[in-house]
């Protein structure tokens, strides 16, 4: 597993300032990482550019808690993919916040990783899921789910759901999605 942990009095300023530290943490990191050394250094800066343009698009702003990536195959190809979770926050300019998934495949022509597919997994208002695990080709999301007298900060109930990636796309097989 890759987690990414930023510190929460830095802020992103722009997709160049993110490829540039990131870049920077992600090449200390392969040396120790295998899965780092398969999509490093380009991959791995085109999958935070990603996810740093989806938050500008939704208009939020990148969490600066965690980015985590993880390698996976399909079920029904065999194909080798990449799964992102990220949250964005703050869109609007209030407080509100989103967990995304987004997807990659592998393209063989170029070796680059190129975007397939994106999945809100979470919102604000009915939980959040912050972090997964692949457990053969499946996707297992964690988190947490309101219950009905929970603060907005505090969801309190444990919860979990499973995904798998089927023609290019998140299947929820089990579990559900925390979005309205």
């Amino acid at each position: 597993m890759l987690m990414l942990n930023m510190f929460s009095s830095w802020r992103i300023k722009s997709a160049l300032s993110l490829t540039l530290v990131l870049g920077c943490f992600i090449c200390f990191l392969s040396k120790q990482t295998p899965l780092l050394q398969q999509i490093l250094p380009s991959q791995s800066a085109d999958i935070l550019r990603y996810a740093y343009q989806k938050s500008k698009a939704e208009k939020g702003s990148l969490s600066d808690s965690s980015i985590q990536i993880e390698m996976l195959t399909s079920i029904d190809d065999g194909q080798p993919y990449l799964t992102t979770l990220y949250m964005i926050q703050g869109m609007d300019g209030g407080n509100n916040h989103e967990v995304w998934m987004s997807l990659f495949c592998k393209d063989e022509k170029s070796n680059k990783y190129i975007w397939k597919r994106d999945l809100k997994v979470s919102h604000r208002l009915l939980g959040v899921y912050d972090r997964f695990e692949i457990q053969g080709n499946k996707i297992i999301l964690h988190g947490l789910k309101m219950r009905g007298n929970d603060a907005f900060c505090c969801p309190s109930i444990s919860v979990q759901s499973i995904l798998v990636v089927k023609n290019e796309a998140f299947t929820l097989i089990e579990g559900e999605l925390l979005t309205p």
